[in-house]
């Protein structure tokens, strides 16, 4: 009798932290337009910094991740499915999954780990003041494009043609079709925009980059064109085509060049902005922070494969040289 209510206390008390405990557990969700190759460790960056701050997934942290894989037409839909969990944040990737969270809720924290121009989408008033349930993270910088492109000069000195492959669905497109245009004519280079809505339009997009006779290529990180990169930089280089892009995960699958904002960095720093409004804290006073590490990464296998000498003043610069 005695060991039998001994092992009912025990029991109890055993059980009393592990209900405690699954209470205590936060819920945040996340909102992804691409295909990635493991949803259930995805993002690695914005889990190592939550553990970093103390947010360990599945023990004091649940995320409820909702994936597109290319289909954005089924975010708003995934957007208000993380509503009906009543998640207490929401983290997104890239401009459509911003613009959809939005307008699931005015009141739940988004947080964006990666976007554009959050002010020219409507999605904050401004950066050091958002005003509302969104902030983050910004990779726009002043003279970024620019830069990019007077690396890509440096490489191709003789390049007057250069293509700009862009997925117009994507609010964002449209300033970058803008600055990019500008930043070439600048530079005494003529843009050749080539638009593709999905993976069927890549082929048909080189044939008519081969037609206007392209020079060089620049790629854009819409989820549509990360997503299927690896054709993109096979497709570059069977037509012999040099190109520029602006993350490393595009020169980690053949891509010449890539110079931009650390899109890992980004992602981690996303952590913080979740721990403060975990923590209690406003979106509407966190101000959008703009990216403070950029990575040129230069692919030289495809570089040789192209017959471009990269000059030794790029590759000086480089923060990563594939070989």
């Amino acid at each position: 009798m005695h060991r039998r209510r001994f092992i009912t206390a025990a029991a109890g008390a055993f059980a009393a932290p592990l209900s405690t405990r699954a209470q205590s557990r936060r819920r945040i969700g996340l909102l992804v337009p691409g295909s990635v190759p493991d949803p259930s460790s995805y993002p690695q960056p914005l889990l190592q910094g939550l553990r970093e701050l103390g947010w360990i997934e599945g023990e004091n942290i649940v995320i409820e991740r909702r994936i597109a894989s290319d289909r954005t037409e089924h975010l708003p839909g995934m957007a208000e499915e993380l509503v009906a969990l009543k998640v207490e944040a929401i983290v997104t990737i890239g401009t459509p999954a911003a613009l959809a969270a939005r307008k699931a809720t005015g009141s739940i924290p988004i947080v964006m780990a990666t976007i554009a121009d959050p002010v020219a989408a409507g999605l904050v008033a401004s950066l050091a003041r958002p005003g509302g349930n969104v902030t983050g993270n910004t990779f726009i910088e002043p003279d970024l494009t620019a830069k990019r492109l007077q690396i890509l000069r440096e490489v191709l000195p003789a390049a007057t043609r250069i293509g700009e492959m862009l997925n117009p669905t994507n609010p964002s497109m449209h300033m970058m079709r803008l600055e990019e245009g500008d930043a070439l004519r600048v530079l005494g280079m003529r843009p050749i925009f080539v638009d593709v809505v999905e993976p069927g339009g890549l082929e048909p997009a080189f044939a008519d980059l081969a037609r206007q006779r392209a020079d060089a290529l620049v790629v854009h990180s819409d989820s549509l064109l990360v997503s299927n990169r690896v054709r993109i930089m096979e497709l570059a280089l069977s037509h012999r085509l040099p190109t520029m892009t602006e993350a490393r995960l595009f020169a980690e699958a053949g891509g010449m060049l890539s110079y931009g904002a650390s899109t890992v960095a980004l992602v981690h720093n996303a952590a913080k902005f979740v721990d403060k409004i975990l923590r209690g804290a406003s979106p509407a006073e966190l101000p959008v922070e703009r990216p403070t590490r950029f990575d040129l990464v230069i692919n030289l296998r495809s570089a040789k494969a192209l017959g471009v000498t990269i000059p030794q003043s790029v590759l000086l610069r480089a923060n990563e040289v594939i070989e």
